[in-house]
């Protein structure tokens, strides 16, 4: 039941998950129909066995679905669920760190600048000042 498993989708993670993972199934090799015998109930197995054996079977983006009922009932705790459990999460985590440490360098870079544009102000002040003064001593 292809439609079954998208609604399940849709509910664990949204609709945008749903569709990722209707196009993993559909590129896993053969046909939907096909991909139903794997999950065939096994005779001593209840529905929710089969189910939760469905639902942890299947990924989206390389993450499995969960039957966790908090992951389930709230947004927030299913994309922290999916963040955490991507295969991306490490370069992610790595790409913050960097980007962190971009930052304070360019942070303290502009704090060089500002605190050199400000003496190059105080001596062109001064120059000026130097110069008047010359000026000054010139008249006299």
């Amino acid at each position: 039941h292809p439609h079954q498993q998208v609604a399940e989708a849709k509910q664990a993670y949204g609709a945008g998950a749903a569709e990722q993972a209707d196009d993993t199934k559909s590129t896993m090799g053969g046909s939907r129909s096909g991909s139903q015998s794997q999950f065939a109930i096994a005779p001593t197995e209840s529905k929710e066995e089969a189910a939760a054996r469905r639902m942890a079977a299947r990924t989206v983006r390389g993450v499995n679905l969960t039957m966790d009922p908090v992951v389930l009932q709230d947004a927030q705790a299913a994309f922290n669920h999916f963040r955490d459990n991507c295969a991306r999460a490490r370069t992610i985590e790595d790409n913050k760190r960097v980007l962190k440490e971009k930052y304070n360098s360019a942070k303290e870079l502009a704090e060089r600048v500002n605190a050199t544009r400000g003496t190059i102000t105080y001596l062109k002040q001064t120059i000026e000042q130097i110069r008047r003064e010359r000026a000054m001593d010139e008249m006299r």
